[in-house]
């Protein structure tokens, strides 16, 4: 069972199964007018311009005096709210008169973490300073604008378009700083059911199963969830091994081939678990290091292996093991070389005097 350092939200999870039919009404967008010069404007077109905003103003004028005779709000409803009451309450009460209970499920189940996180720690300095979520109101349209559209096309069965808005959000609050990722978890692992969802296996989109299994593998490496990572990340590799997908539409920028890259992840779990690893189990730490150099072999990146090779010969020497570090060193050197790496062989050449220092003591 994995552990992350977000347990504090882990185990209170919103049912995105029950949405009910949304109310929402299109925004309407004024038309700008942008003005002109002094010099390029006519006097007969500045009159026709001032009689006609003269002309608006009083029509909406006697529009509010026919309210106030008819006895109609000046206001509607949502006006008043946002006046009168908290940021953040306007939104949830907005959201449940709209039809978007899930949204508003889900807003206020995180807005309640949130507040009991910090009156448990209110009186540790580290977290006292820690934003609450229900004072942010752009990161509250955030999650209100993607969770409503996941919510919409969940109605209308649209299921692949459910998964790319959520992991939209995901990748959108991943960008924040970290004293977000809490809820960036939060909206993984709502990706991660929908994916899970026996429901839909026929309906959703290999490819996007494996991005979004790809994507949240790499958000728990650097939350060092390495044993949560490396399941996720090794059930993308088996839905992309032989396909030529890629996560440069989804991630915004240019990403090579997703089995690549779900590989070089890979590589990377391995090593930083054979780091964490070579305190109790020198062993286990060889071996896991040895893993992280297969499958850098696996995609030709000469890069990784070389480094999956210096951090066998660390260990290595660390445990005071010098039989195997001389073959191991040789072959990270000849890596360097094809690659002109002068700051790598300088590492090689660190590691082989201190294989020399031991060899003399050992001697």
């Amino acid at each position: 069972q994995r552990k992350t350092q977000f347990n504090d939200y882990s185990n209170n999870k919103t049912n995105f199964s029950d949405w009910s039919d949304p109310k929402g009404k299109p925004l309407r967008r004024k038309h700008v007018q942008f003005e002109t010069t002094k010099d390029d404007t006519r006097p007969s077109q500045r009159l026709s311009e001032n009689v006609s905003v003269i002309s608006e103003t009083t029509t909406e004028i006697e529009e509010m005096r026919k309210k106030l005779r008819e006895g109609q709000p000046l206001l509607s409803l949502k006006e008043i709210r946002t006046f009168k009451l908290p940021f953040h309450e306007s939104l949830l009460l907005n959201l449940k008169d709209d039809g978007f209970l899930s949204t508003h499920a889900f807003i206020n189940d995180l807005i309640t973490l949130d507040e009991t996180w910090h009156e448990e720690r209110n009186k540790n300095p580290i977290y006292k300073n820690r934003p609450l979520l229900k004072n942010k109101p752009i990161v509250l349209n955030a999650l209100s604008d993607g969770l409503s559209k996941a919510e919409v096309a969940k109605k209308a069965e649209k299921d692949n378009e459910e998964l790319r808005y959520m992991l939209g959000l995901a990748l959108y609050f991943t960008k924040l700083e970290d004293t977000w990722h809490w809820i960036t978890e939060e909206l993984y692992e709502q990706c991660i059911e929908i994916c899970n969802n026996e429901s839909l296996v026929e309906k959703l989109e290999e490819k996007l199963i494996a991005i979004t299994k790809y994507l949240y593998a790499k958000f728990l490496l650097a939350l060092h969830d390495l044993n949560y990572a490396k399941t996720n990340v090794e059930e993308s590799m088996a839905l992309s091994i032989g396909k030529f997908w890629n996560a440069s539409e989804m991630v915004g920028e240019s990403c090579d081939i997703l089995y690549f890259e779900s590989c070089l992840l890979l590589h990377k779990i391995y090593l930083q678990m054979a780091n964490e690893e070579r305190v109790f189990d020198i062993e286990n730490a060889i071996n896991l290091c040895r893993n992280a150099c297969y499958w850098a072999k696996q995609i030709n990146c000469k890069s990784a292996e070389a480094n999956a090779l210096l951090n066998l010969v660390i260990i290595y020497l660390a445990a005071k093991r010098l039989d195997p570090v001389m073959s191991h060193l040789e072959n990270y050197m000849k890596l360097c070389d094809e690659q002109n790496d002068i700051k790598g062989r300088c590492e090689g050449y660190i590691l082989l005097a201190s294989y020399h220092k031991l060899k003399d003591q050992d001697g």
